[in-house]
Parts: structure tokens; C-alpha cells; sequence
């Protein structure tokens, strides 16, 4: 069993003859509620890496987080910690040079070779390994003499998957390195001005350039951002966040906070973290263009935070403490963060992880015994698809901005506009389409 979910797109016609699109996330509790069953309890970690397709990693840190938080047990915690980190960006890095390369390129038409698909398949099979590593590392059991070695080989396979990844984006992503890209693109014209040159024979410039040619306010939406992470908000957000996904029906499926769904991921984070993300977002609004171009920004400033973090790592395998070299632009205050709820009631705790497509939260009750009892997963899925969430204002621009006079001629047409529009969105969830009424009778 993969719990991925999926994204159905009912595609229909109003009584007026004019297209209607209609958005529902078809994931369901399933996952959570199998992981707490009490004849899974003892193989939950190892089942979290299994239920998953989509973010593994963070699925498993997440549980492991908000477990040792419930749990009270720190130290063990702070012991593996640091590999979970990175474990967590250099997966989300993957993700998204995996999007940009495979997925952009069956959208815009340039196929990535045959060796660009072998290589981000071994940065995948990296990923697995490192995945196993953190199955090896439970943060609530007590350490064990052969921890330094897995963490020491954990970070040594960190290592090699980054460098690896940070060729990858050179080569098929920017044409030069992410830290040039990120340092020569401070400014909004000089992001549009590579987006156009590397149109040609980029994939993802490609994507992004098409949305920059559209004119101001084609597919643009208003929506607010999730609270930005900070000591001062993201205390009483995880507090609130826990109490409503334990104890609110339904809330961590169509989740929303002061009264309105939000938006997550990449433009959230990046709004006040780059001055051409800022500008991006000033010129267009939350819109096609400003995601994609946040995100083409957001993986090279996540390429030089991984070497950071790896710099200061050196470390937690061997007592050592290392500064990482080079600017040190913000990319988010911590990656992983939890709370645990002592007062009045026991044993509960959320965890917080950021992703590439936006915030995971595991949010766990356990048994006397230590073991989770009540599990509830918000993921960014949610988020973005909510009922008016992101995903369904934006369908319901894109039919203003391009279908107002008439139907498409065909359902290619709907679902190649479609998948362009929300693939800065959340390019990894599937998209399944159903046609009603007079779309039915469109030509395929």
C-alpha cells in the first residue's frame, strides 16, 4: 500500500456553457489510522517508510519527532537530530530537482536525457539508504555503541548524495552553479532574463517563462500565507494545530487556520527570504509564475543550507564542532520543530516539518506504555487542496483568465492548461481527471 492520495479534477459545464472545474483531495485517514492500530504499534517507524509514497523522510521524521516529544526524551532526540535534518532538505531537494527535470520536461517538451533520469534515480536510491539509517536511529530508544558508526556513515552518504545533487542542478536546472544562480539573481530582471535565455533548452526555464509571458493576473489568486516560523508565532500556531487535529473531526484533512484555508510551501517560505522572490511576488500575486520562479530560487538557496548544515555536522558523529562557510541566506529558522503538551493532559505532542511542497504535522497521543495510540497527519496536500483552498481558487482563475468565451476544443487542452497551472502549486500529487455534461463530449 502507497498512501500518496491523488487530486480528482471534475471537469463540467455551467448552465451559461461555460467550463467549471471542481477540485477534491481523495487522501483519507487510512495511513494514520493503520500506523496507530494496535497489531502495528511495534512496526510503526518501519511501516511510516512503507505507507508513503510521497516524502518518506519527513513522514518518518515527523512520527519519530512528535514520539520523542511525547515521550519527553531529549537527549536521545538531540543524538540523531542533526542526520534527521538534513535527511529531511536533501530529500526535499531531490524532490524538486526531480520536478524540475522529469515532470517540467513532459509538460514543456524537453525531455531530459537518458543519463539525467539514471542519475536522479541514484539520488533516490541514496535517499532510501539514508532513510534506513534513521530506521537504525529511533530517537526514543537508548543509545547503542554502533549509533557513532551509522551516524558517521549516515553523514557520509549525506555527503555524497549532495554532491551529486548539486551537479544534477547545475547541469540540468540553472547551467551554472546554484550558488552563482542564487547570488547572480537577487534582482527580478535577472531572473526573467535567465528564465528567457535557458528557455530554449531547459525544461524549467521553459515553464517559467511561458507563465512570465502571461499577462498580469491570468490564474492569480488571494489567499493567506501560514504564519512565517518564528519563536514568537509558531509556539501557540503548534498548539492550536494540536489541539484541532486531535480532538476537531476532520480537521487534518481540510485543515485552516483563523478561519480560512492557507497557503503553504515554497512561496510562503520564500516571500521574505530573497529580494527577487519578493518582487516576484510583488509584481504577480500568488500566481503560476511566482511559484515556479520561488521555487527555481528556493532550490539553490536549499542546496548551500544542506552543505551548511553538513558543515556543522561534521559533529554530531564525532563531538565536533564546524562553522559552515559562505553567505548565509535564510532559508527557514529550523526544518524540524515540535511541542509537547504537559499541562492538564499527558503525552501529547506535534511535530512540524517543512517539505518541498510545503508543512507536514504529526500530531500523537500515546499509551502509558509509550507507544502511539491517536495519530493525525496534516500534510501540505491538505493545505493546497483544501476545500477554496489554493488549488480550487486558482482553477476557478484559470477558467476567468482563459476559458471565459468558450470551451477548450479538446481534453488535452483542459488538462495540459490544468497541470501547467498547478504545477508550481504541487507538482508531485496526481491529477485525475473526470468529465461531465457537455465536456464529456469533448475529443479526447
Amino acid at each position: 500500500m502507497i498512501e500518496t492520495g491523488a487530486i480528482h479534477i471534475c471537469v463540467g459545464t455551467k448552465p451559461t456553457g461555460r467550463l467549471a472545474l471542481a477540485l477534491s483531495n481523495t487522501r483519507t485517514a487510512a495511513a494514520a489510522q493503520l500506523l496507530a492500530a494496535p497489531e502495528n504499534r511495534s512496526r510503526a517507524r518501519r511501516l511510516v517508510t512503507l505507507l508513503f509514497g510521497l516524502c518518506p523522510i519527513a513522514q518518518l521524521v515527523a512520527f519519530d519527532t512528535a514520539r520523542a516529544a511525547a515521550c519527553g526524551c531529549p537527549a536521545p532526540v538531540e543524538r540523531t537530530a542533526r542526520l534527521a535534518e538534513i535527511a529531511v532538505v536533501l530529500e526535499a531537494i531531490v524532490e524538486t530537482i526531480r520536478v524540475f527535470v522529469a515532470e517540467a520536461g513532459q509538460i514543456s517538451g524537453i525531455f531530459h536525457t537518458r543519463e539525467a533520469g539514471k542519475r536522479i534515480g541514484r539520488l533516490r536510491v541514496r535517499l532510501t539508504g539514508l532513510t534506513e539509517t534513521i530506521l537504525s536511529l529511533d530517537p526514543c530508544a537508548p543509545a547503542a555503541p554502533e549509533d557513532r558508526e551509522r551516524l558517521r556513515a549516515g553523514f557520509a552518504s549525506a555527503k555524497a548524495l549532495l554532491e551529486e545533487a548539486l551537479d544534477i542542478a547545475k547541469t540540468e536546472i540553472y547551467g551554472t552553479s546554484p550558488d552563482a544562480f542564487d547570488l547572480e539573481h537577487n534582482t527580478l530582471d535577472a531572473l526573467k532574463a535567465w528564465a528567457r535565455e535557458a528557455s530554449p533548452f531547459r525544461a524549467a526555464a521553459r515553464l517559467f517563462a511561458a507563465e512570465l509571458d502571461r499577462p498580469r493576473g491570468d490564474c492569480e489568486i488571494e489567499i493567506p500565507f501560514l504564519p512565517v516560523r518564528s519563536d514568537k508565532t509558531t509556539p501557540a500556531f503548534a498548539e492550536e494545530l494540536l489541539n484541532r487535529m486531535l480532538f476537531e473531526s476532520g480537521f487534518e484533512l481540510a485543515p485552516f487556520w483563523q478561519g480560512s484555508p492557507r497557503l503553504t510551501g515554497t512561496l510562503s517560505r520564500m516571500r521574505d527570504a530573497h529580494p527577487a522572490a519578493r518582487a516576484l511576488i510583488d509584481e504577480r500575486g500568488i500566481s503560476p509564475a511566482s511559484l515556479l520562479g520561488c521555487r527555481l530560487l528556493e532550490l539553490a538557496v536549499a542546496l548551500r543550507h544542506a552543505k551548511r548544515l553538513l558543515a556543522l555536522s561534521k559533529s554530531a558523529a564525532d563531538g565536533s564542532a564546524e562553522a559552515g562557510a559562505g553567505p548565509k541566506r535564510a532559508y527557514l529558522n529550523s526544518v524540524v520543530w515540535s511541542l509537547a503538551e504537559s499541562e492538564g493532559r499527558h503525552r501529547e505532542a506535534i511535530s512540524l516539518v517543512e517539505t518541498a511542497r510545503g508543512l507536514l504535522a504529526h500530531a500523537v497521543r500515546l499509551d502509558p506504555d509509550g507507544s502511539v495510540s491517536t495519530l493525525r497527519i496534516t500534510s501540505p496536500t491538505e493545505w493546497q487542496f483544501a476545500p477554496y483552498g489554493a488549488g480550487q481558487r486558482m482553477l476557478i482563475s484559470l477558467v476567468r483568465s482563459r476559458f471565459a468565451e468558450s470551451l477548450p476544443t479538446s481534453k488535452r487542452e483542459i488538462e495540459s492548461v490544468v497541470r501547467q497551472a498547478l504545477f508550481g502549486l504541487d507538482p508531485c500529487v496526481p491529477l485525475e481527471f473526470a468529465y461531465t455534461g457537455e465536456a464529456a463530449r469533448l475529443a479526447p
